[in-house]
């Protein structure tokens, strides 16, 4: 389908773009998730339609606070475990349990995995907005789990973007350690 290869094409642009800390990645993540929350309607993943809604929603959210200079509090360690990263960490499994338990009856093929990647993106694209270190461990997650749910729907095109994204996920966390 040439829609799912536009809309891997315009996700994977946004990535490289996210990488590189570039403001245009939001606009290019919105037109990605635009397409894909059409094409997830119409295989029956209602978590990632949630998840693309979401993503629309935080990608003008990023572009935000990209658009405006931040101060970020240098003096406590990236890696640390505080009481922000503990929040991301319950909120991402709320969503999951929240996700699941709506979608349970429904007719969605894999609804504990599109509940658990759609939680544990939409954490990941928080993060990214903030320019969280953070981020990019939480992508490389989500790309993983998600390689594995979209072979499953032979959404190969998507898995194969997703794949890429995985590997992209482990550059952006050392472009973004350098910077």
């Amino acid at each position: 389908m040439i829609w799912e290869w536009v809309g891997a094409g315009l996700g994977l642009v946004g990535v490289v773009l996210g990488i590189r800390q570039h403001l245009w990645a939001w606009w290019f993540f919105a037109a990605s998730s635009l397409i894909y929350l059409w094409l997830y309607w119409t295989v029956g993943l209602y978590g990632q339609v949630l998840l693309m809604t979401v993503f629309i929603g935080l990608s003008l959210w990023g572009l935000r606070d990209w658009s405006r200079p931040t101060e970020l509090d240098q003096s406590e360690p990236h890696w640390m475990l505080t009481k922000t990263s503990l929040l991301y960490v319950l909120s991402g499994c709320g969503i999951w349990l929240a996700l699941w338990m709506l979608m349970r009856s429904s007719d969605n093929p894999s609804v504990v995995m599109d509940s658990l990647v759609t939680a544990i993106s939409i954490v990941a694209m928080r993060l990214m907005s903030l320019k969280a270190h953070q981020a990019w461990l939480a992508w490389a997650l989500a790309n993983g789990l998600s390689v594995y749910l979209f072979t499953g729907q032979a959404l190969y095109a998507t898995a194969g973007l997703y794949a890429v994204q995985l590997v992209l996920s482990f550059v952006g966390l050392r472009q973004w350690l350098r910077s």
